[in-house]
């Protein structure tokens, strides 16, 4: 993952889709026009890639012909690797600074913004493996609970020390929301050895957030899920299935986690290192797993964990 191809500029285009330009990228080179009238839709993008199935599809968005076609842009503090959210009329976007930002959807107007000295906390400006992107802070998209009008969001913060943290916010005003922000401090949990790249889920009255490693691979890092309560307060399920020499397999997807209509978690893994000898071929050695020694390297997983 590099710092190359994300901007500081967010760009609304029609059908309320995003673009996310890179250095150099202007709407001229992309070929973007002006339009007078955006279409808009009323249904509303609230999680990454619209709902917990992760397909990306809007079965109830208008459609449009052409394009694309650039509405406005804004210029934001740090880069952004998030999905934009939209809901209500309005843009939400965080950014590497620990910042969220709120847009009128059709003008593109700022309706409030917690950045600066207003920010939802201090970002790290230290690098981790390989990846040094300037600023490390909110990396996931964030997610939105349309029955409560709370937009929550993960960052990495350096202040008191380096942690995660759990942060919510009314998407009226951008006002912290009682219980929160929650510290993602699990005992055995070291937040410097692990991304928080995924997306954040919303189901079963919980918001789950995954992590995976590093750019560059390396390092001790761990497949980890966790939840904490819409409430907040706590942590109050941990998830992390290796043991011993067994390392990686980290949950690197920007997706995140998918949820099936019973509540199910799902999430997919990447490579890892086990415990096997130096004589043993790894793919034929159990203990070169994702961690839970059922001798499968890389595998869609389901997460039990519906309370």
């Amino acid at each position: 993952m590099s710092r190359k191809g994300f901007s500081r500029v967010i760009w609304l285009l029609a059908g309320a889709m995003v673009f996310l330009g890179g250095p150099g990228f202007s709407a001229e080179t992309a070929g973007l026009r002006p339009l007078s009238t955006a279409a808009a839709s009323g249904t509303g993008w609230t999680t990454y890639h619209h709902d917990n199935s992760r397909e990306g599809l809007d079965p109830n968005a208008p459609g449009f012909a052409g394009g694309p076609f650039m509405t406005w842009n804004m210029t934001v503090d740090q880069s952004i690797y998030a999905e934009p959210l939209a809901y209500n009329g309005r843009v939400y976007v965080v950014t590497m600074g620990d910042s969220v930002y709120a847009f009128d959807a059709a003008s593109g107007a700022s309706v409030w913004a917690r950045t600066g000295a207003f920010s939802l906390g201090s970002p790290v400006t230290q690098s981790f493996c390989s990846f040094n992107p300037g600023h490390i802070g909110i990396m996931s998209t964030p997610v939105v609970d349309t029955s409560s009008n709370i937009l929550y969001a993960v960052g990495m913060v350096s202040a008191p020390s380096l942690r995660y943290r759990m942060f919510a916010v009314n998407i009226a005003d951008g006002s912290n929301v009682s219980g929160f922000p929650v510290d993602l401090t699990p005992g055995g949990f070291v937040a410097s050895n692990q991304n928080q790249r995924a997306a954040l889920a919303l189901a079963n009255g919980h918001v789950y957030v995954a992590f995976g490693g590093w750019l560059g691979d390396c390092g001790t890092y761990h497949p980890v899920v966790m939840s904490v309560p819409t409430s907040g307060g706590i942590v109050d399920h941990y998830y992390q299935p290796q043991n011993g020499c067994q390392n990686g397999v980290g949950i690197w997807a920007p997706s995140g986690i998918a949820v099936d209509p019973l509540g199910s978690l799902y999430v997919a893994t990447g490579n890892g290192t086990g415990c096997y000898g130096t004589s043993s071929y790894p793919c034929a050695n159990s203990s070169w797993d994702r961690g839970d020694g059922d001798g499968d390297q890389l595998k869609l997983t389901r997460l039990d964990q519906r309370n």
